[in-house]
């Protein structure tokens, strides 16, 4: 799997990326189009573009990209082998591209709040929180995990967030989590994959 990182927003052009939306499929148009403030509508053209270089960089086709739908809603890429998932953060993105079903997210590393980790961790999930010499980061990790799961089961955050540890370990997933500057990044796979994380520049994304 590899997991392409965007965080470059500071050199971004916002007005070549809102010029861009006509020229993206018709379905990531309109959703884009519906996002009423600019650096929404950006980050959105940013995540296709993004996913657009993750499919030039394993040698796939980026032109007509057609996107469908499952009955769940998840998105994916017809007419290709190929998995793909979007998160983003405040400025960063990350598209996550894998040659199985996956989910990816990202999370900004917070100050502890107990009664936030009560309410969707399991028992054990809490002890080891309170064992842990660095809570935030810990909690962090066990929220992106959960997170990374639900996107790769295609299923919304009103699931059983207590009960997803056991799911994972009864479906034998395999994740990958790692820190990134003051963020955690997680994904979830159904096989044990080699994972890279790629970053991407700006300049990057719109030289293809």
């Amino acid at each position: 799997m590899k997991i392409y990182l965007f965080d470059d927003m500071q050199n971004a052009d916002i007005g070549y990326l809102l010029k861009s939306i006509d020229k993206m499929p018709q379905q990531r148009a309109a959703q884009a189009q519906k996002y009423i403030h600019i650096h929404d509508k950006a980050i959105c053209v940013l995540s296709f573009m993004l996913l657009k270089y993750g499919l030039y960089d394993m040698g796939l086709q980026t032109d007509n990209t057609e996107f469908a739908y499952k009955n769940n809603g998840k998105p994916y890429i017809k007419n290709e082998n190929v998995f793909f998932n979007i998160s983003h953060k405040d400025n960063i993105i990350i598209c996550g591209l894998s040659d199985y079903e996956c989910g990816v997210d990202i999370e900004k590393i917070k100050p502890y709040k107990q009664n936030m980790a009560e309410r969707i961790c399991s028992y054990d999930e809490i002890k080891l929180l309170l064992q842990s010499d660095n809570k935030e980061e810990a909690f962090a990790k066990i929220w992106t995990v959960k997170e990374s799961y639900l996107k790769y089961k295609g299923i919304g955050i009103a699931a059983d967030l207590q009960s997803v540890k056991k799911s994972i370990q009864e479906e034998n997933l395999y994740i990958y989590t790692q820190r990134y500057k003051e963020y955690v990044i997680s994904a979830c796979l159904p096989v044990k994959s080699e994972t890279e994380i790629h970053k991407v520049d700006f300049d990057m994304i719109i030289n293809l």
